[in-house]
């Protein structure tokens, strides 16, 4: 409601002021009542940005850029936590909520200097506005013929209703189902169960490091392989790296079921330390691979796949399905691994991260390069939009042969 009311970038100024307010919170709690407040309120604010700041970098991309800037939305996560990780290790939280109260400040300057979307300006009936925002955003070159495209998709889809019931319409419904679909392959992968047992996995290896220590490689490595996926995503494209992160993930899921079994299950302490290498491998490969794929990717296909009558509507509904998922599994993780035990725990990661790839394989399609009028106008073709994909995967297959 926020974004589709008062715009993409007066809700993320909205966003920063509730920040502020929140590590206020934090900064002077005298009591707990007002950190639950203010970490009820951050998280309200949390899963706000999760839907607006998408919207926003896909809207002011240009086709040839969009992948970079989407992914770096998720980098910048990482390197948020990196820094909460290394400044929460040797300051109390009450430093770290006034490490992040001066970062929203810098976040709330930064969003002065740019513009509104021209989309957003464009449904608003504010031409004029919106041309200078393009101008800006293309650093005055010819923008006539992209602003044109834009009032015409936007025009287009003036004429379509969107409510919740035409979000199960075509051609709203393949659109909307991959992005749910990938939300799932997201937080079920099991990223979350993998990084609540980096202290137990370093440990496993014979590592004497520092807890904190070993969390900060972790996400070290984190940063490092986002920006890295960031930098090749508009050259490989999405399909590519989604098919390689669930795969990586399925197999590195796979062995760290293994390492646990033989652990606890087979009484062979021997073999055990044999391998004592391979969770802290499966761990590296597994967070390697989330991070150039299924980290990313999700949040910027979400902003490339929807059209502008429901683009608002869909997103909240993908962002919202995100936040319960991760809930869930911090929830009941613990509960699955005293009913299941670890290995066959992570053996079911490893099962739903078979599924997804399959998933990505015959149904998720490319946008790489591509104008989200375009991509919208993939699924409104009286053809199945993924006999396009299952054609080019024969003819790949055949050209290998």
């Amino acid at each position: 409601l926020m974004m589709s009311k008062f715009g993409r970038k007066d809700a993320m100024l909205m966003v920063s002021s509730m920040y502020a307010l929140s590590y206020l919170f934090l900064v002077v709690a005298p009591n707990p009542w007002f950190i639950y407040i203010g970490r009820f309120l951050t998280g309200i604010c949390t899963g706000i940005c999760s839907l607006v700041c998408p919207v926003y970098v896909g809207e002011i991309a240009t086709p040839d850029n969009r992948g970079l800037l989407g992914s770096c939305i998720q980098g910048m996560v990482t390197v948020g936590v990196l820094l909460g990780m290394g400044i929460g290790s040797f300051n109390s939280w009450r430093w770290l909520s006034v490490v992040c109260l001066l970062a929203d400040l810098a976040w709330a300057f930064l969003l002065l200097l740019v513009p509104e979307t021209p989309a957003y300006l464009l449904s608003k009936n504010k031409e004029d506005e919106a041309r200078a925002s393009l101008s800006w955003l293309r650093n005055g070159s010819n923008i006539e013929e992209e602003l044109l495209e834009i009032k015409s998709s936007l025009e287009e889809s003036s004429k379509l209703s969107g409510n919740i019931r035409d979000l199960f319409r075509a051609p709203n419904l393949a659109p909307f189902t991959i992005s749910m679909f990938l939300m799932l392959g997201q937080q079920l992968s099991g990223i979350n169960a993998v990084v609540f047992y980096v202290v137990d996995i370093f440990e496993a290896s014979g590592s004497s490091l520092n807890s904190n220590l070993e969390s900060c490689i972790v996400g070290g490595v984190q940063v490092i392989s986002t920006f890295f996926g960031a930098y090749i995503m508009d050259k490989t494209g999405r399909r590519l790296l989604l098919n390689l992160s669930s795969s990586i993930m399925a197999v590195s899921a796979a062995g760290l079921g293994a390492f646990f079994f033989i652990a606890q299950n087979q009484d062979n302490t021997a073999l055990a330390s044999k391998i004592g290498m391979l969770p802290v491998a499966s761990m590296s490969l597994f967070i390697f691979a989330f991070s150039i794929g299924f980290g990313p990717i999700p949040w910027l296909m979400m902003s490339e796949l929807f059209s502008p009558e429901v683009r608002s509507l869909a997103s909240s509904f993908a962002v919202s399905f995100n936040w319960i998922l991760a809930f869930l599994v911090t929830k009941f993780f613990t509960n699955i691994v005293n009913a299941v035990s670890e290995s066959f725990a992570f053996w079911i990661f490893t099962a739903i991260l078979v599924g997804v790839f399959l998933f990505c394989i015959f149904f998720v399609p490319e946008t790489k390069g591509k104008k989200l009028d375009d991509i919208q106008k993939m699924f409104k073709s009286d053809r199945p939009y993924f006999l396009e994909i299952w054609k080019k995967s024969r003819n790949n297959s055949e050209l290998r042969n």
